[in-house]
């Protein structure tokens, strides 16, 4: 009994051993190492010269960027508008134009707005068809500018307005006395008409047919003798051809081979014929005659030089 109690002994010290051996193994570890042996000092010298190089070379860049930054902003300063240059058609004053997009000497040339000056006269000037505003370096821009042709004339309370053919409302017909000579399109349009914006009808689908007639009588060559284009009623469509015709187009199905017709029917018709061209049924044009022309009013359309149309 003596030696069972001996040896019990003997294995609670070597438990006991043991236990105290990994505690202080646990002890020498680095703190939040989880018991793991401490690294090689080396090895943390060089991993603080990492963290030393990565700090230099984030602050190097900040610098870099900050001297771009500042570089850039004296280059732009540096770089002023000295001339302007005005080109193309226009019935506005070149003043006129720098004033309304705020263009004028002494600005950052690299900062100019380009699009956005654009945008501006556009809006605000009703009478151009086109702008360009470019730079080039060092010191110059060019405004090109395109005049608006108008196409149409159109009544709102009594006052012509003539009319792009994009639809755009470019102005009263005392600016371009010219325009009286333009085809009047009656329509149902949305009133007030405001000019520099799209001429807008009370029918989205009115806008288009008004599109096709005009795009017809243009590849047909009518296009120069057309005073009227009446769009009030969808399915009776009419053109007034000077004082010759009055042409019937009834709906818009098929507006180009009807126009297209009517050309080729005038054609065989003799110079003093008038009356009324019924396309409105596709593939046929009926003539209804009406008064005769006489030889006088005949002679009041011939072109200086004695040449007929």
């Amino acid at each position: 009994m003596g030696k069972k109690k001996a040896r019990k002994a003997q294995k609670r010290l070597e438990q006991k051993e043991r236990e105290r051996l990994a505690r202080a193994r646990k002890k020498a570890g680095r703190p939040g190492s989880r018991g793991q042996a401490p690294r090689d000092p080396r090895k943390r010298k060089r991993a603080a010269r990492r963290r030393m190089l990565r700090r230099l070379l984030l602050a190097a860049m900040l610098a870099l960027a900050v001297g771009l930054c500042v570089l850039l902003y004296y280059a732009v300063k540096s770089l002023p508008v000295k001339t302007i240059a005005v080109e193309g058609e226009s019935p506005y004053t070149d003043e006129l134009l720098l004033e309304t997009c705020g263009l004028k000497e002494g600005q950052p040339l690299l900062l100019l707005r380009t699009n956005a000056m654009e945008k501006t006269l556009l809006s605000r000037m009703p009478w151009l068809e086109t702008v360009q505003i470019k730079r080039r370096l060092p010191d110059t821009v060019e405004v090109t500018v395109t005049k608006a042709q108008a196409a149409y004339r159109v009544l709102d309370e009594g006052k012509s307005l003539l009319v792009a053919a994009d639809g755009k409302v470019l102005g009263y017909l005392e600016e371009d006395p010219s325009g009286d000579l333009l085809p009047l399109v009656l329509g149902n349009f949305v009133t007030p008409v405001e000019i520099a914006q799209t001429l807008a009808y009370e029918t989205e689908s009115d806008g288009g047919i008004c599109v096709d007639i005009f795009t017809a009588l243009h590849d047909n060559e009518l296009l120069e003798g057309t005073s009227e284009v009446d769009l009030r009623n969808p399915s009776e469509l009419t053109v007034k051809l000077g004082d010759r015709f009055v042409v019937e187009l009834g709906d818009s199905l098929s507006l180009a081979d009807k126009l297209r017709l009517v050309a080729e029917s005038i054609k065989r018709l003799e110079e003093s014929d008038t009356g009324t061209l019924d396309a409105s049924t596709v593939g046929r044009v009926i003539h209804k005659p009406g008064q005769r022309r006489s030889s006088s009013a005949l002679q009041q359309d011939e072109p200086a030089g004695g040449e007929t149309t």
